[in-house]
C-alpha cells in the first residue's frame, strides 16, 4: 500500500478505533454531571470518546488536609459511579476501562507544595491511589523551582528525596510547570520515564511555561514523553490573534521531528473553570504566562473542548501521519509510558533500598 493510501485509510478511522488518552484533562469537576444527575457522571469524557483522563488534585494547596478531602471525594465517586468511571492504578486498568466502556481516571497532582519537607507522605498518597505528581507549580517550593521563577536554583535536597520516593512508590514524575534546571536535575536522578503531561515547544512559542529542546530530548532519553496542549498561550503564533488547531499540530510535528513518534502525546489542560474564576485566578496571577488571552480565547480555535478530539485523526492524517502514528499520538504512547512508570517501579520499598539509590 502506498503512503498516500495509508494516509487516506487513517483519515477514515473514527475515534472509537483509537485508544484516546488525555495526559492532563481537568479536575474532579470534569467528571461532573449536568444538573447534578448521578446517571450522567463522566458523561462529558465518555461522549467525547476519551478512554483515559488524568485529572488534577491538590493544586495551590499548602497543607495536606484539603488534598485528603479531594482524594476522599474521588474515591467516593469511583465507588458510587463504578459503572462509568474506573480509578486507574496500573497499566492493566487502562485496558480494563476501555474494554468495559468506562472512562479510566488517573489521579495526579500539579505540585507537591502540600507535603512541605515531609517526603514520607508520598508513600501514603500512593497507597490512596495518586499515580502522577509534578514537583512544583510555576513557583518555588521546598522541592525546587517552578518555571516562572526568575532564578531556578535546581532540585533541592528535599526534592531529591521526593523524586526517589515517587519512583519507589510507582508515581509517574510530571515535570510540567517545573523550572528548567530543576527539571533537568530531576531527570538525571529519576530512573524511570519522565513525563511533561501538558507542555509545548519553546522553540515555536517562547512562553516561559513551554519547554526547551534539551528538556524534550532528556525526557525522551528516559523513555518518557511530552503531551502537547491546545492552550492558546502555549501555541501562540505571531501570525494571528488566536492560535488555531493547526498551530497546535505544529507543536506535535516539531516534537515528532525532534525526538520521534514514540515520545509525543496529547495533554489538553482543558479545565471546567468559569470565566470569572479563571480570569481572576490564573490570568491575574500569571500574566507572564497567559499574555493577552481571555477566557473565550484561551484554547486554540478548533480544539477548545473535549468533543474536538474527534477531529484529530483527520487533522494528523492530512499532515502525513499513518494510522499507526496516529494511534501512538492519540494514546498508545501515553498508555505505555505511564504503565512503565507504575508497573516497573522497584519492588523493594524499604528505606535501605531508597537510600541505596541516593548513593548511586
Amino acid at each position: 500500500m502506498s503512503k498516500t493510501a495509508v494516509r487516506r485509510e487513517a483519515a477514515k478511522s473514527t475515534l472509537k478505533d483509537f485508544l484516546v488518552f488525555d495526559m492532563l484533562g481537568g479536575s474532579l469537576g470534569t467528571l461532573g454531571a449536568p444538573a447534578g444527575r448521578p446517571a450522567d457522571y463522566a458523561d462529558g469524557p465518555l461522549r467525547a470518546g476519551i478512554d483515559v483522563l488524568h485529572i488534577s488534585i491538590g493544586t495551590h494547596v499548602e497543607n495536606i488536609e484539603p488534598v485528603l478531602v479531594e482524594l476522599y471525594d474521588c474515591l467516593c465517586l469511583f465507588d458510587q459511579m463504578s459503572h462509568r468511571a474506573l480509578h486507574v492504578r496500573s497499566g492493566a486498568d487502562i485496558e480494563t476501562a476501555r474494554q468495559s466502556g468506562r472512562v479510566g481516571v488517573i489521579l495526579g497532582s500539579q505540585g507537591l507544595d502540600y507535603i512541605g519537607r515531609e517526603t514520607r507522605l508520598i508513600m501514603c498518597l500512593a497507597r490512596l491511589g495518586l499515580r502522577c505528581a509534578a514537583l512544583t507549580y510555576n513557583e518555588a517550593n521546598a522541592l525546587g523551582s517552578g518555571c516562572l521563577e526568575p532564578t531556578d536554583h535546581g532540585l533541592t535536597l528535599i526534592g531529591k528525596r521526593a523524586v526517589r520516593e515517587l519512583r519507589h512508590n510507582g508515581i509517574a514524575l510530571d515535570l510540567t510547570h517545573v523550572g528548567y534546571r530543576t527539571s533537568m536535575d530531576a531527570m538525571e536522578l529519576y530512573d524511570g520515564p519522565a513525563i511533561f503531561t501538558h507542555s509545548n515547544a519553546y522553540a515555536l512559542t517562547p512562553n516561559p511555561r513551554n519547554i526547551k529542546d534539551d528538556q524534550i530530548r532528556a525526557a525522551a532519553a528516559t523513555g518518557g514523553m511530552v503531551g502537547v496542549s491546545p492552550y492558546s498561550p502555549f501555541c501562540h503564533s505571531p501570525k494571528s490573534a488566536r492560535p488555531t488547531v493547526e498551530d497546535f499540530a505544529n507543536h506535535i510535528d516539531y516534537m515528532v521531528q525532534l525526538v520521534g513518534i514514540d515520545h509525543v502525546g496529547i495533554g489538553t489542560d482543558l479545565f471546567p473553570h468559569t470565566k470569572v474564576k479563571w480570569e481572576n485566578g490564573t490570568k491575574r496571577n500569571y500574566p507572564e504566562m497567559v499574555g493577552p488571552y481571555v477566557w473565550e480565547t484561551v484554547y486554540s480555535e478548533g480544539f477548545d473542548s473535549q468533543q474536538k478530539f474527534e477531529t484529530l485523526p483527520d487533522l494528523l492524517a492530512r499532515r502525513g501521519y499513518t494510522d499507526a502514528d496516529i494511534r501512538r499520538i492519540m494514546g498508545e504512547n501515553a498508555a505505555r509510558v505511564f504503565a512503565e512508570a507504575w508497573d516497573k517501579a522497584p519492588a523493594d520499598h524499604s528505606p535501605a533500598s531508597i537510600n541505596a539509590q541516593a548513593l548511586v
